[in-house]
């Protein structure tokens, strides 16, 4: 009879559905991670909407669900319009949204020199990749704080933690998911609504499998060859019940030649006039380029909640921060991997390592950095040259000053107020010393 009563209370246990009466609206789940996610989520009581470039395979996942428990929306997740539709017709059929799946995603076919990737590969995987989640972010926001709940998970990648293992504009996009997800983890907790990502190694998807250009089976083996733990292989499912339990209640879960770029004033300008005792001019007036420092930047003004912030401004930023970077490496690249030597630094900011520091924009967009910076140090070490990327915490910079509308007192005040080290004040010229330390 005990025997009965403990298989009695452990089948019960596994029949619990973890989702019961839940919405969840799941972009890319037409296939691979998001149809995966989608039918587990069904399985668990949840009510779920697809959203999808895929039409066809869209409503075919629908019909294997049921059309009861799931409905298809047409959406690219690029466009605003779309995304804010598919967030606003879930909770017109379904009375509410509770989850939040970023999973739509892309790659650029992989090219090992960053000189032959082109400006227009590179941000059309920024603006599924990145913009996209923004914007899924912000409209699930919309719906949420009003009713004080909700999770929202979004897809990174391995990748954001490291450099190497795929294209730079890939690397980068997944940097900037985790930055996303720690700048709005900040904000949105106050609403107890948790803000999540998942970063899974290598697995067989569609995405995956036209990237490689191999089958399941293939894919699978090279995984299993390079992976450190062996005799398992991570598949859909596995990343599915991560985030199963990060949607469920389960979950309480919540970061030389120099040419200069943005060298008018602040950083820039200091660093032009150190370097400029060492070296001579840039390549086209004195032959060649030693050292690229990729400093020009900008920002957005702060608003607090990511549904006031717009697509433009998300883009904007970006462009300058992200795009802007990515250029410079690829033209300093151009003629330093046939002189065999060169360095790139690029500007980045202690944001890239936390939350909350900046807007979603910047914080993003520095994570991104990091992530190129990685990603090209793979590339070009083989030819001697040094790929590197400063972080500092707040200074007093024009660009600073104005984001925060104070004089440089009232910011190095404020600074030193925040900052873990007292007795001291981080300024232009500290990181002038890094910068030129770098480009020895």
């Amino acid at each position: 009879m005990a025997t009965a009563s403990i298989v009695s209370a452990v089948t019960s246990r596994r029949q619990v559905h973890k989702l019961d009466g839940k919405v969840a609206l799941i972009t890319g789940g037409a296939s691979g991670i998001g149809e995966c996610t989608a039918k587990l989520f069904s399985e668990h009581g949840a009510k779920v909407a697809i959203a999808d470039i895929q039409d066809e395979q869209g409503h075919s996942v629908v019909n294997s669900i049921g059309p009861s428990n799931s409905t298809f929306i047409h959406c690219d997740v690029t466009n605003e319009d779309h995304v804010k539709n598919a967030v606003d017709k879930t909770v017109s059929t379904y009375g509410k949204l509770d989850i939040m799946f970023n999973n739509a995603g892309t790659f650029d076919h992989p090219k090992p020199r960053i000189i032959d990737n082109e400006k227009s590969d590179f941000e059309r995987v920024l603006s599924v990749n990145v913009t996209g989640v923004f914007l899924g972010m912000k409209h699930a926001a919309r719906v949420m704080v009003p009713a004080r709940r909700g999770t929202i998970i979004s897809t990174a990648s391995l990748c954001s933690g490291m450099g190497g293992a795929a294209s730079h504009a890939y690397t980068c996009s997944k940097h900037a998911i985790v930055g996303l997800t720690r700048n709005l983890a900040v904000e949105l907790g106050q609403f107890g609504i948790r803000v999540n990502c998942l970063s899974p190694y290598a697995l067989a998807t569609p995405l995956a499998n036209e990237f490689m250009g191999l089958d399941d089976e293939g894919i699978e083996q090279a995984t299993n060859f390079m992976a450190n733990l062996k005799g398992t292989t991570l598949r859909v499912d596995d990343v599915a019940n991560t985030a199963l339990f990060l949607a469920s209640d389960e979950a309480k879960l919540e970061g030389k030649v120099a040419l200069i770029t943005g060298g008018a004033s602040g950083i820039g300008e200091c660093t032009a006039k150190l370097f400029s005792k060492y070296v001579d001019k840039a390549v086209s007036t004195y032959g060649k380029l030693d050292i690229m420092f990729n400093n020009a930047g900008t920002f957005d003004h702060p608003k607090p909640r990511i549904i006031d912030n717009e697509k433009s401004d998300f883009e904007r930023v970006l462009s300058v921060n992200i795009t802007g970077v990515f250029l410079g490496m690829k033209h300093a690249a151009r003629v330093m991997v046939p002189a065999q030597r060169g360095t790139i630094i690029s500007t980045s900011s202690l944001t890239s390592r936390l939350g909350g520091a900046s807007s979603h924009a910047y914080s993003c967009s520095k994570h991104a950095v990091v992530g190129l910076t990685r990603n090209l140090a793979v590339e070009l070490g083989q030819f001697g040259i040094r790929v590197n990327c400063l972080s500092p915490y707040a200074l007093a910079t024009p660009l600073a000053k104005e984001f925060l509308g104070l004089d440089d007192e009232g910011f190095e005040q404020a600074a030193k107020f925040m900052g873990n080290l007292k007795g001291t004040t981080l300024r232009v010229d500290d990181v002038v010393a890094c910068a030129n330390f770098s480009g020895k």
